[in-house]
């Protein structure tokens, strides 16, 4: 192994900290002062870099790269052939590239160019009347953020459960800020719905699911042995974070899951699951749902490195889902 290659598989601090400060802090912020058109190159040719070095803001803030040969072993379980999970496994980079793109501009407030074709947010507006809570699961596929200022725009209160995680003392500086960024532009955008980290923050999300709002709940991330969902998920039986049926049981919320996918025309496509309750196996329903999402186009689902460290109920260990190895 050449010394180059040993650099960018074991990164030192000082490298991370450098593309850190370029990408996300010089970088992003001028991309997203170009308009969507203009953008398209600049914005895929970051996520063409981003591949070929296997950089990614988790990436940086462990110091080695892992993110690319993960997505590749994923996809590749999904039934997908060596050459297309190559190419599904680039386009990855790019799409997270469109979302940070997407993510920069929210934060400046620049959505007037947003538009999209809504699907299935008759439940939500009825359960809104209705004054009944609803948890909304997400996976972190194609534009998410942007389908929440969609679903915002209709009068619904959205209020999206982040992670303090992002400010580890590992995770460099300048992408420590854009997530402050990014979460402080969405909540003005929500308002009077909010981001909230769930961190110590229980009973803001009880409340407000019992006041009747949304809560947005990412369900893509890996469980805890012992406190867990189990579901069907992605050709596996999963022990997943139980956060959302907590939730929903504790308030007598609705359950349902949403994807927001971008077209070839720059403009988005957001689609939500029926609602259903909990005993009426409204979480399993929701993933569900993702799932078709995902196997039909897994480069969209940025985080599918997750998949290989999903837990199995029987064992409370990882184990992926058809993968022979872990990342």
């Amino acid at each position: 192994m050449s010394l180059f290659s040993r650099i960018l598989a074991n990164r030192p601090r000082w490298l991370c900290l450098f593309w850190a400060w370029f990408d996300y802090q010089l970088v992003l912020p001028r991309l997203a002062r170009l308009p969507r058109t203009w953008a398209r190159v600049p914005v895929v040719l970051r996520g063409v870099v981003n591949f070929l070095f296997d950089m990614e803001w988790r990436t940086l803030a462990r110091g080695h790269g892992y993110v690319r040969g993960a997505t590749y072993k994923v996809i590749r379980s999904l039934g997908f052939g060596a050459p297309s999970a190559a190419l599904r496994t680039l386009q990855r980079f790019c799409y997270c590239s469109w979302e940070e793109y997407d993510a920069e501009r929210l934060a400046r407030g620049d959505v007037a160019d947003i538009s999209g074709r809504l699907e299935g947010v008759d439940d939500l507006l009825a359960a809104a009347r209705a004054g009944r809570g609803v948890v909304l699961l997400m996976a972190h596929f194609d534009s998410f953020c942007v389908g929440l200022v969609l679903l915002s725009r209709l009068g619904l209160t959205i209020n999206l459960m982040s992670s303090d995680i992002v400010n580890h003392p590992r995770v460099p500086r300048p992408i420590s800020r854009y997530f402050t960024r990014k979460y402080e532009g969405m909540s003005s955008l929500f308002s009077p719905g909010r981001v909230v980290h769930h961190e110590g923050n229980l009973r803001f999300f009880l409340a407000a699911l019992t006041r009747g709002e949304i809560v947005v709940i990412a369900c893509d991330g890996t469980g805890k042995p012992g406190r867990n969902t189990v579901v069907d998920f992605l050709g596996a039986s999963r022990a997943m974070a139980r956060g959302p049926e907590f939730l929903a049981r504790e308030t007598d919320a609705l359950v349902a899951s949403y994807v927001c996918r971008r077209s070839d025309k720059n403009t988005f496509e957001l689609a939500v699951s029926p609602l259903h309750p909990v005993a009426a196996g409204g979480i399993q329903k929701a993933y569900d749902f993702l799932d078709d999402r995902i196997r039909a186009e897994p480069e969209r689902w940025w985080a599918s490195d997750l998949c290989l460290h999903y837990l199995s109920p029987a064992s409370g260990s990882s184990a992926p889902a058809n993968a022979a190895e872990d990342a």
